[in-house]
């Protein structure tokens, strides 16, 4: 970090008995956000888009105010540095290219945590809708401001938007206040009196568009800690179609009892291969490692999970006794299941039981592992067994269940721990029952790859919460998991693959529906999808803001350069449809990105709709939902729409790159071994004429009624990467 000293730090004011204190302004700059600073305690943070101030005080006169310019990773700023109540210290950094300010406090030992308390905000804009995440696993949405670790989002009905968050001590911070009067950003009061210095930090971005600052905010929290966002293909949980045993599946605790577990699964995957479905990996619940029948809290539970099922400790449903393959279940150990098997694994974790012989060996805060040898232990015996991607699981029993959440450092041992040995074994983790304070410290981890934005077994009453999950899953780096559903439940897969996140069903050997599972995977079981988790429009959340209800509406895209296709989604949220619930629905296409004139497909009612520049597609809900592929209509007067069998019919998987022209289309196609054609679809005014690189024509069906048009694509036997163009009849192609 580079910090020089501000020689146009400003004075203005006097302190000679006048009304105006002396003070410190930082003018407004690029990124529209001004400071000021007086020393009579008070500060004010102002931003020119949209026109808000946000205005406090430290409650006591301020000392050694000065102010500096410096650069860290979220990029050049200034900032305003100062001492309160002969104990506290802090700053005020604003950025100089970004909407942005980051709040620093100094807090010395013995410091009482509730007093921790900074920005704390006396004076709001008026009139703001809150947005928020509430203390329960899996982060479920919240149009109030709730008080624990989540962000605030405080929005007007233009949408304009302000994002406060804790930016450190993830696990002990707290967001307090009502959101009108006041806010303030500070640490839990069950932390108690410091035992140690402390730094707590808060991030304040403003912006226009919910969704939009939303994501600026979690990049500029990813930078600031060093995170290498992970791609959408970062491990074979992302890259690939996958086979789940979780709750809700159907081998969770269950499985063929002439074959036994392990020889059910077998032979389940054998019956995959021999259908051509291709898995990229293979989930093992809590079923294959060794536990004991008590609860996190100590109190004991059932004997057995499965009545039905033999005793062992593998059929228990406490907490980890031996985090190890039970030999009930695997006489010869994992290493050997995963070569019979021939996929990567992805296993579960859950907390450890307090009486494990670990307790005794390790660090443990309650049920939470704080030693770094501990996870060093598991994640070399996990890399020696085939594992890929360590999955932990309740997250909020072990929070709750230690002092995770109560003492400094503790939390950040038990995540830090476990980060870093899984990534120096080469293991990818996903967080499974996060509270919204794991979210955040997600942002620390590039290994953490994935993280359950759903309750147990999705199904539609779960895809409210899960996109709005997504939506914080997604400005941080993470990739959201809804969580096992059946293959034949068409609306899941649209909305899991749309979620650019895992997909993977859990269906007993002869239930797969090979069909909807080729809507999301290539042959080779390479996954399909968008640049980016499906995350709800800026009108959802206004619409839920001003309590209006009906059909909540997201999106998500997929570019190929400045070309972009929008892919839109609704429903009504519950498991219920009112009849007199409003079902009109409608997309902007300008706000999400396409400028020129654009052409709608209705994937459900298999219809189309030509928009012109700036028209927003409107619809009506028929069924439980609604899913439209919108591509823009550029200089060839081509709408092209991809795959007709892919559910991202233009994700970079299958169409690798598209390039325009007013004389055509160029698009490459990616296939895969096995896959005999691929069927591309558009529309258009005229029938185009369709070419392969090499010259050869190829036949195109067209309706002259619905301007819609599909062309074969024939795949090499060994897969690979096939260049078409579209043009209009009567032009000559350019061969290569």
């Amino acid at each position: 970090m580079r910090t020089t000293l501000l020689l146009i730090g400003i004075l203005t004011g006097t302190v000679l008995g006048g009304n105006c204190p002396a003070a410190i302004t930082l003018p407004e700059t690029r990124s529209g956000i001004g400071v000021q600073v007086s020393t009579n305690g008070d500060y004010e943070i102002s931003s020119r888009e949209p026109a808000w101030t946000f205005g406090g005080s430290v409650g006591y006169p301020i000392e050694e105010i000065k102010a500096a310019s410096g650069q860290d990773a979220i990029g050049a700023y200034q900032e305003v540095t100062f001492r309160w109540n002969a104990q506290f210290s802090g700053g005020i950094r604003r950025y100089d290219d970004k909407p942005a300010v980051l709040f620093s406090v100094n807090a010395p030992a013995g410091a009482n945590a509730a007093k921790v308390a900074f920005p704390s905000f006396t004076r709001v804009p008026a009139n703001l809708h809150g947005f928020s995440y509430r203390e329960e696993n899996f982060a479920p949405p919240s149009f109030q401001l709730e008080q624990n670790g989540t962000p605030w989002l405080l929005f007007d009905d233009a949408a304009n938007t302000a994002v406060l968050s804790p930016a450190a001590n993830f696990l002990i911070a707290r967001l307090s206040g009502d959101g009108q009067t006041g806010i303030a950003s500070g640490l839990k009061a069950e932390v108690g009196t410091l035992e140690t210095p402390l730094t707590h930090r808060s991030l304040l971005v403003f912006g226009r568009g919910v969704g939009a600052t939303f994501q600026a905010w979690g990049g500029m929290l990813t930078d600031f800690y060093g995170k290498k966002r992970p791609a959408y293909d970062a491990d074979p949980t992302l890259k690939y179609y996958g086979y789940w045993t979780d709750n809700g599946a159907d081998y969770y605790y269950k499985y063929d009892k002439d074959l036994g577990y392990r020889g059910t699964l077998l032979k389940l995957v054998e019956s995959y291969r021999r259908q051509g479905i291709a898995l990229g990996y293979f989930q093992l619940d809590s079923w294959w490692y060794q536990k004991s029948t008590r609860e996190p809290d100590g109190k004991p539970g059932k004997d057995k999970k499965v009545e039905s099922l033999p005793a062992g400790r593998w059929n228990r449903y406490g907490g980890t006794m031996d985090y190890t393959a039970d030999p009930d279940l695997f006489p010869q150990g994992l290493a050997a299941f995963q070569k019979e098997l021939g996929l990567p694994l992805v296993v579960h974790g859950r907390w450890v039981d307090r009486e494990s012989p670990y307790q005794k060996q390790y660090k443990f805060s309650g049920v939470a592992p704080i030693d770094p040898s501990y996870w060093e232990d598991r994640m070399a015996y996990l890399a020696t067994n085939g594992v890929v991607c360590y999955e932990q699981d309740w997250l909020d029993r072990i929070y709750f269940n230690s002092d995770l959440g109560r003492a400094v450092g503790l939390g950040d041992a038990f995540t830090d721990g476990m980060a870093g040995a899984s990534a120096k074994h080469g293991l990818t983790l996903q967080y499974c029952m996060p509270l919204p304070r794991h979210f955040l410290e997600g942002a620390k981890y590039s290994n953490l790859t994935t993280i359950r934005t759903s309750g147990d077994r999705f199904e539609p009453g779960k895809w409210r919460p899960f996109l709005y999950a997504s939506q914080l899953a997604s400005a941080l780096g993470l990739w959201p998991w809804c969580d096992v559903f059946k293959s034949g439940e068409t609306g899941n897969m649209i909305v899991a693959v749309l979620s650019a996140g895992a997909v993977g069903t859990g269906d007993a050997m002869g239930k797969e529906v090979p069909a909807n599972i080729r809507l999301a995977a290539r042959a080779d079981g390479v996954l399909v999808k968008p640049d980016r988790p499906m995350v709800p429009t800026d009108d959802s959340y206004l619409k839920e803001a001003r309590s209006t209800g009906g059909v909540l509406s997201a999106w998500t895209c997929t570019d190929h350069g400045d070309r972009r296709t929008l892919y839109g989604f609704a429903f009504i949220p519950g498991k219920q449809h009112p009849p007199d619930a409003d079902h009109s629905w409608e997309i902007n296409p300008q706000a999400l990105g396409i400028q020129s004139p654009a052409f709608a497909y209705d994937v459900v009612g298999k219809r189309g709709t030509a928009l012109a520049g700036g028209q927003h597609y409107t619809g009506v809900l028929e069924g439980q939902y609604a899913f439209v592929i919108i591509a823009p209509i550029g200089p060839s007067g081509i709408a092209f729409m991809g795959d007709v069998d892919k559910i991202a019919s233009t994700g970079k998987q299958r169409i690798a790159d598209i390039r325009e022209s007013a004389e055509g289309l160029k698009v490459t196609v990616l296939t895969a071994p096995g896959e005999s054609a691929v069927t591309l679809h558009g529309f258009a005014e005229v029938a185009p004429a369709c070419q392969l690189v090499n010259g050869k024509n190829l036949p195109i069906q067209y309706d002259a009624t619905t301007k819609h048009f599909t062309v074969a694509i024939a795949g090499p036997a060994i897969g690979g990467e096939q260049v078409v163009t579209f043009r209009h009849a009567g032009t000559q192609t350019t061969r290569e």
